[in-house]
């Protein structure tokens, strides 16, 4: 029998642990438990739980990276960074300031461009990708680019103020890379990519935003795995869409255009309903794949794509404080020195953070053409005329919409759109059909994970062991499943109601958790519950998951997360687990010598060693084999496999609290 305690007092026995122990327990590092507690009075029934633990892991991550893996760039990289950023008011023009007004350059939505501009502009970003930085030792002028997101400048480009000024200056660094790179290009501008459309596809039918246009092979490519597709197909990308953090839809922007100065819509000051580097942690988690490093991120396009439309958002603020009289240049006051309004800006020396706020960006060097809209003058559905990319859809509760028309299906959802039929293939062994799934034929059908398993920035996948950990998931509150003792009666309660059985329904804890506002609950009763693991002790995160039944009232199935490999040294990593719907789960580490086994809340984050007994494998099947015993019983024709008995260190259980983990953890220490 395994007990899951959670009294006081049994957290004395963790300090039973094992000195020699192959996993242990540790705390959170202390950057990390500080943006933790930063909501340690918020209430989970307020906020959705991974994007609270997301957001601050991801930041924690990039900071620590320069302890990790930091870069360091070569003096040739640095020039030419400084001259594709080169402030024009530095510049000998007879104005003596920025570019003469009226000629600014005009950005526009991705699915907004024509043709000819779309792909001129694919091609203009190959055309970085293979051209090398002169004397750069071979490295080519996009990956410099990209390189600048490093950790070296992350305190300055993220968690706070100057966030919004400092990533202006880098999208304006690579649009004038662009445009430096060939005479073709001298016209291209970076487009934006307005992510409500997605946003309110995925609230009509979950999931289907990774079949909008935008993830097709005349865009940015697929969404599902490795990116195969489109016109980044050979850059090495991975994406995984949509298995954690969020979109964000109108109601939102309008929420934060009702705010009166930019210390509301910035950190630290800025609440989370308006905060916009807080959204833009979301969406990142929501690309996932490279994205879910943020120094690895603008290794994919769509990091630029995400980047311009939080600018262009931030213009429209800044336009809406002008409207008002207010001070759009106002740079808001934040005790951080590498924040300070008139210091030089990380990574691009001809300039100071204030600089990214002046009125001059919009009036005479980059200004934004409208995104798309459902008003009387102009219809969403702008584009090609054969195609159906946009449409002004009627969304529940929240009326007429710009929605991402889904490439193929959901006709009951989005009109005109057709099914294809499934794809009949032939095994040629058994000569059995078997109906595969795949994007084109379901393309509501998710593909599994893809890891990038990149280690310290490279990818490798021999650095990397599989650990176990149990999930425990408990049937959240409200739930119906058309599923009866008799289908001939009003029913309230389905078979597996957990309030069938006092026992049952008395020993349970379930809260009322929020949700991510796409959340739908399957009528099949099947749910994904992922696990994230981010390095501490090296640079590298990696995101699993296992399935669970919601009907039943309680069900516990494993997952195996990739971890770096801990042969030549310890390897320190914090795991998160959090369902479909955003709800965060809590973690219980194993008291080692309990007997039978106990559990207890502990923060999630493990030290792992090679000592034996190793609690890991090189890969899952290595695991697995461990796990279970096969007994011949007819040679040939039948294994009696059995599952002995091997607990799992860490242990989630998924109970949609209305506490967030680390508020429940502090009751034990």
């Amino acid at each position: 029998m395994v007990r899951c305690l959670i009294m006081k007092e049994v957290v004395l026995l963790l300090m039973l642990s094992v000195v020699a122990a192959d996993i242990t327990s540790i705390d959170y590092p202390p950057e990390l438990k500080e943006c933790l507690n930063a909501e340690k009075d918020a209430d989970a029934r307020t906020y959705t739980g991974e994007s609270v633990a997301g957001s601050c892991i991801a930041t924690y991550c990039w900071y620590n990276k320069n302890n990790t893996n930091p870069y360091v760039p070569s003096q040739a990289v640095k020039d030419y960074i400084r001259s594709m950023s080169s402030n024009p008011k530095h510049e000998r023009t007879r104005r003596g300031t920025f570019p003469t007004r009226g000629k600014t350059r005009k950005r526009k939505e991705y699915r907004l461009l024509s043709r000819r501009a779309r792909e001129r502009f694919h091609d203009c970003l190959n055309l970085l990708k293979t051209t090398p930085v002169p004397n750069g030792g071979g490295i080519t002028i996009y990956d410099a680019i990209a390189a600048i997101h490093n950790a070296g400048n992350a305190r300055s480009a993220h968690g706070g103020v100057n966030f919004l000024s400092w990533h202006r200056v880098y999208i304006y660094t690579l649009e004038n890379a662009l445009r430096a790179v060939n005479r073709r290009c001298r016209k291209v501008t970076l487009p934006y990519w307005d992510c409500t459309a997605e946003y309110y596809s995925d609230l009509i039918a979950r999931g289907s935003s990774e079949d909008s246009i935008i993830f097709s092979e005349g865009f940015a490519g697929n969404a599902d795995g490795t990116v195969s597709t489109g016109p980044f197909r050979t850059w090495g990308l991975v994406r995984n869409v949509g298995f954690g953090g969020s979109l964000f839809g109108r109601a939102e922007i309008e929420g934060i255009l009702t705010r009166t100065n930019h210390g509301q819509i910035t950190v630290p000051n800025g609440q989370t309903p308006f905060n916009l580097e807080f959204y833009h942690n979301s969406i990142h988690r929501y690309l996932g794949g490279l994205l879910l490093d943020i120094s690895l991120a603008p290794r994919d396009p769509m990091f630029f794509l995400l980047h311009t439309y939080v600018d262009f958002l931030w213009e429209q603020f800044r336009q809406s404080l002008i409207r008002r009289g207010l001070d759009a240049e106002a740079y808001p006051p934040f005790q951080n020195p590498r924040h300070a309004p008139d210091n030089t800006m990380e990574g691009f020396p001809e300039w100071t953070n204030r600089e990214g706020y002046l009125n001059d960006w919009n009036d005479r060097i980059a200004e934004y053409r409208p995104t798309f809209n459902c008003d009387q003058s102009r219809n969403c559905r702008r584009g090609p005329s054969r195609s159906r990319w946009i449409g002004c859809v009627d969304v529940s509760g929240l009326g007429t919409q710009c929605v991402a028309i889904p490439r193929q299906g959901f006709s009951t959802n989005f009109p005109g759109a057709r099914r294809r039929r499934a794809a009949e293939t032939v095994d040629t062994l058994k000569h059995t059909r078997v109906q595969m799934c795949d994007r084109d034929t379901c393309p509501y059908q998710e593909a599994s994970i893809q890891n990038t398993y990149v280690l310290n920035d490279k990818i490798d996948p021999s650095g990397w062991v599989y650990v176990p950990v149990n999930v425990v998931f408990e049937r959240s509150k409200g739930l119906l499943f058309n599923t009866y003792y008799s289908y001939t009666k009003k029913h309230i309660l389905d078979i597996f109601d957990p309030s069938r059985s006092e026992k049952l329904h008395k020993a349970m804890y379930t809260g009322e958790a929020r949700t991510y506002d796409s959340c739908r609950i399957s009528r099949s009763g099947s749910t994904k519950v992922f696990v994230r693991a981010d390095g501490i002790s090296y640079s590298g995160n990696s995101v699993e998951y296992t399935i669970a039944d919601e009907r039943y009232p309680i069900t516990m199935q494993k997952a195996y997360v990739p971890v770096k490999d801990p042969s030549d040294e310890d390897s320190r990593v914090c795991l998160m687990a959090y369902d479909e719907c955003g709800r965060i789960c809590l973690p219980t580490c194993l008291v080692k010598g309990s007997d039978p086994p106990v559990y207890v809340p502990c923060s999630g984050c493990i030290r792992v060693d090679s000592k034996t007994p190793k609690r890991y494998g090189k890969t899952i099947p290595e695991i697995v084999s461990k796990q279970w015993e096969f007994h011949d019983v007819h040679f040939n024709e039948y294994m009696c496999p059995e599952e002995l008995h091997v607990h799992t260190f860490v242990k989630f259980v998924c109970d949609s609290s209305t506490k967030f983990p680390w508020q429940r953890l502090d009751k034990y220490n």
